[in-house]
This record gives structure tokens, sequence and C-alpha cells, in this order.
């Protein structure tokens, strides 16, 4: 079958986020201008995934809708067959999204006052969802060696060590930094982990979107230890576009943990999904992996591009090496601009992107960059941010 990735389809009337964003901080746009901020896609859906939704729909009954063997049994098949990761349908837990799973994880596993260590930059909710529970936030950042992100593991044998911080928020692949941890990166994790009795919420929401040359390896298979200690956060939704049908799997192999995390998610009314997104899932993991396969190789020659213009008419700043997701993190700190007038002239020349400081302070300076849109449209809003940024230097 043959798939369209050059057309970009316009959600200004659709209650698109980033459209309804791009809105807000300006009213009189271009027509055809696309934002490449939150982390959805631009193009049309797998057709295999809108015929399935079509063919549902015809059946006309929405009443109260549970998750079927079908459906469990598609997540484990895509778990074996993508990542050679054998599961039993009885660890999956659906649910209405990553954040609903981390707000039942951080109230049941933790308690008020408890440290909840992060790795910033990184995704907001990290850092927002335990501070709302009066959990003590405890930023292990990353540091940057030889124009790469790694973990700094000296930082954390001290904060791991600390015995208020019983937790570890992880994502892998890394938003926004755009990592993929190696196997020998997460065996020396998981070794702090178990020295230290860290309890893991480990996000793999972008699993399915990973480069060339790198390889997605599970933090909960790499030790004894890590495979009864982590809970893992999946879902079909970045790779797939189907972020609005609020679906994802919470995957626990623990007995006790994954009787406590249902039970947490029942008492907080957060255990339903509702059955599109239900439908549409099975059908993503079913039957749409050749649309996801031919999504990459577009996705991945967008990053090429990007790397290409932005080291040409940008030569100071910093490309990190994008080796999972579709988000690309750029460091324009060697420009000495303030993140005020970047963010300005971003606005004037119409390019609608993530500022770095919603990852933490360390993101001060930092932009990001979402690819998966077409590549005509990707270069003109490069060339419109590369001018921008030239005018201020």
């Amino acid at each position: 079958m043959k798939y369209n990735f050059t057309e970009v389809v316009d959600r200004t009337d659709m209650i698109g986020s980033r459209w309804q964003e791009m809105y807000e901080l300006k009213g009189n746009i271009p027509p055809g201008t696309v934002p490449i901020s939150s982390a959805d896609m631009d193009f049309e859906l797998a057709p295999e995934i809108v015929d399935g939704l079509k063919n549902h729909i015809n059946h006309t009954v929405f009443g109260y809708t549970e998750p079927n063997i079908a459906y469990f049994d598609s997540v484990v098949r895509w778990m074996k067959s993508k990542h050679n990761w054998q599961i039993d349908s009885n660890w999956v837990v659906p649910m209405p999204g990553i954040v609903a799973a981390l707000a039942v994880f951080i109230q049941e596993f933790s308690k008020p006052g408890d440290g909840v260590i992060i790795m910033d930059p990184v995704w907001p909710m990290f850092n927002e969802i335990p501070q709302r529970y009066s959990r003590k936030v405890v930023k292990n950042s990353l540091i940057i060696e030889d124009n790469e992100y790694r973990i700094d593991f000296k930082n954390l044998e001290k904060n791991a060590a600390k015995k208020e911080n019983k937790i570890l928020l992880f994502n892998n692949p890394h938003n926004p930094v755009g990592r993929v941890w190696t196997e020998k990166e997460l065996i020396k994790l998981a070794q702090v982990c178990e020295e230290h009795n860290l309890l893991v919420f480990c996000d793999e929401v972008h699993e399915d979107l990973i480069y060339p040359g790198h390889t997605h390896v599970k933090l909960c298979e790499v030790s004894d230890y890590m495979r009864a200690h982590t809970i893992v956060a999946t879902s079909p939704s970045k790779a797939f576009n189907l972020s609005g049908l609020c679906v994802s799997n919470i995957i626990i192999s623990n007995c006790d943990l994954l009787e406590r995390f249902k039970k947490k998610a029942e008492f907080l009314v957060l255990n339903k999904v509702n059955a599109m997104g239900l439908e549409a899932g099975k059908l993503a993991y079913n039957k749409a992996e050749p649309w996801l396969n031919n999504l990459l190789n577009l996705i991945n020659i967008n990053r090429g591009l990007l790397n290409e213009i932005i080291s040409s008419e940008l030569p100071k700043a910093v490309v990190y090496p994008l080796e999972g997701t579709y988000l690309q993190w750029i460091n324009l700190n060697e420009y000495q601009l303030s993140s005020k007038k970047i963010h300005e002239k971003n606005i004037e020349n119409n390019v609608f992107l993530t500022e770095g400081d919603i990852f933490g302070d360390i993101g001060e300076g930092f932009n990001r960059i979402n690819i998966a849109t077409s590549t005509d449209k990707l270069t003109e809003t490069l060339e419109r941010y590369t001018k921008g940024i030239s005018e201020l230097i």
C-alpha cells in the first residue's frame, strides 16, 4: 500500500492542540503555516486504522466497553514481535494516558514529602505531577559529554542513597534530548536502583520511534531486580498519532505492584479507556506496522535535513544526535541570546516550536522541534527559523 507523507492535514478547525496554541500566540498567521511544537504528527492516520474505525463505527453501538482478549493479544504480540519482550496479558493495564498512569503511580507508591528523582531536561509531567501531590522533586540533571547527553551516575548515587528518595522517573527514549539509552547504561542504572531499592516508572511512549544504528532496550529486562521493580508505560499514541484517543498500556510483571496499581487506578476512577481508543490501539498493533515503517523512513530523512540546514545556517548551534523520537533538541546558547528574544523572533517569523525552559531551567536557551511533518513544510519552517535567529546575531 502507498502512504501519503507529502501532504499535511490542516487541523485549524479540528481542535488540534498545536494549532490552538499557535493562534493564541499570534492571530494573523499565513495559510499553510504548520506549528512544530507538541509531540503529535501532521500526517493522515494509517489507512488500516481509519478503515478499521469506520467498520467499528458502522456497528452503531457505543455502550460501556472493556478491553477484550483480542485487545490484550494485540499488545502481547506487538511487544514480542517489535521489542522481543515476552509479556503475559494479565500484566497489561489499559489506561487513558501516561499522565493518568503517572498520577496513579505517584499516589500509590510514595507519600507526601518523599523524594522523586528525575533526569532533567525532561518531559514536564515528571516535574509537575509529583509536586501536585506534595512530593519533592529531586533533579539528577543529565550531563553533556562529547556532544552527547549522559546520565550523571555520580550524582545519582548520592541522590539514590538518601532514604527519603523512593522513586525514579525515567524515560527511554528520552524526551526532549532524543537519547536511546544503551544496554550498558541501563545495566549501570539498574545496579544503582537495586543498591538503593528504588522503584522505577519507565515511560517508553516513544519506543517505536528508533533510528537506524540504535536499539531500544527495556530497562525492566536488564536484571531480575528491575523486572520486579519497574512499571513500564507504553502506548501506540506517539508512533501512530493516536494521542487524542487517550489509550495507553501500563505493563507490570510484579503481581503485588500490579494489584496495588490497579486498585489505586480504580479508586481514582482513572482506569477506563474509551471504545474508540481501544479499537484504534488494537488496529495499530495488528495492522499498521507497514505504515509505521514508511513513517520512520520519512522522519529519518527529515532528521538529516534538519542537521544539514542548521549546521549550514547556524554553525554555532548544537544539534544533538537524535536516536529516537521525532523531537529534535537544539542548543542556541553559544549565540548568547535571551530566550525572550528568540521566542519573539520565532513568533514574528511564524515559527511555533517548543521553548526549552518548559523542560526545566536547564533547558534555557534550547528549542525543541517536531520533525514529524512533510519534508517541504519542515524545510520552509527551518528556513524561517534560521533566518530569524541569524537576524539576532
